[in-house]
C-alpha cells in the first residue's frame, strides 16, 4: 500500500510554494537583501535559489527527458538562469517568477540556459 501517492506529493509542493510567495510578500523590500550571517544567503538569495530548483527540475524532467545527470553543466545552467542567485530581481519579480516557476506552462516560455545542455 502506498501512503504518499504522487498527486499527494504535488499538492505538498502547492501548499508549500503558496505559503513561501505569501512569505515573501509579507517580507519588505528593504529586508530582501538581510542575511542572518555573514556566510548565509540573504533572503533575495534564498528565494531566487528556490526559483533556481523548480526551474532546475523542469529543465532535467521536461525539457531534456534526462535519465542520467552525466555531462550536464551545473554551473553553467544556474549562471544562465533569470533567477541567479546572484542577481538583484526587485521584489515584485521574484514574487512573479516564483508563483510561476512551478508552473509547467512557465518553463516553455524561458529560453533553456545553453550552459544546460548535454555535450553528448
Amino acid at each position: 500500500m502506498n501512503l504518499y501517492e504522487p498527486k499527494h506529493l504535488a499538492d505538498s509542493m502547492r501548499v508549500v510554494r503558496k505559503n513561501t510567495i505569501a512569505i515573501a510578500e509579507d517580507i519588505p523590500e528593504a529586508q530582501y537583501d538581510y542575511r542572518p550571517t555573514q556566510d548565509s544567503r540573504s533572503v533575495r538569495e534564498t528565494l531566487l535559489h528556490m526559483a533556481s530548483m523548480t526551474l532546475f527540475d523542469l529543465h532535467i524532467h521536461e525539457e531534456q527527458k534526462r535519465t542520467s545527470m552525466e555531462g550536464f553543466d551545473f554551473r553553467g545552467f544556474f549562471a544562465g538562469l533569470p533567477t541567479n542567485e546572484k542577481c538583484s530581481l526587485p521584489k515584485s519579480e521574484i514574487v512573479a517568477v516564483s508563483a510561476t516557476a512551478g508552473n509547467t506552462g512557465a518553463i516553455g516560455s524561458r529560453s533553456s540556459p545553453k550552459g544546460g545542455q548535454s555535450s553528448s
